[in-house]
């Protein structure tokens, strides 16, 4: 049982340098509201590119783990459930992860003038990534519960 703990802290770590990055690409910001005749609607997420994808790194190699958790597998109804919400919200955050990846990506290319990323995608895309966010935002919250019975 102390190893899905312990899986259970890895991810909860991760989901807090995800959570900060999302933070720092998508704060409302007064400034981005100015129009400067510069291309500058978020000139810092083309920096947090590279986190985002050694976050989702980090979260990969985490999920092959608790997919081969092989010898540790829990004894209990309530370990095997835990185990396998785990699975899926790993899962779950990931989507999102690669969601804001995707949106920072899109904007960095829209800031160095290479392609425009317009309002109707921009929309399309946070739509899609704030219906990640509400998946992997349930399966946290039965996680917490079952965490709570380990």
């Amino acid at each position: 049982m102390t190893h899905l703990v312990t899986l259970a802290h890895r991810v909860s770590a991760i989901n807090a340098r995800y959570r900060e990055l999302h933070r720092l690409v998508l704060e409302f910001s007064w400034s981005m509201l100015i129009p400067t005749g510069a291309r500058e609607k978020n000139p810092g997420c083309c920096s947090h590119e590279q986190d985002l994808a050694s976050v989702r790194s980090e979260l990969l190699e985490l999920e092959a783990a608790i997919s081969g958790s092989g010898p540790f597998e829990p004894s209990t109804t309530v370990g095997v459930e835990f185990l396998a919400t785990l699975k899926s919200y790993v899962t779950a955050l990931g989507e999102a992860i690669e969601g804001l990846s995707g949106i920072c990506e899109r904007m960095c290319r829209d800031t160095r003038g290479l392609e425009p990323y317009g309002e109707a995608d921009s929309r399309r895309d946070r739509v899609a990534y704030d219906e990640s966010i509400q998946r992997y935002k349930r399966l946290g919250q039965r996680l917490h519960y079952l965490f709570e019975r380990l």
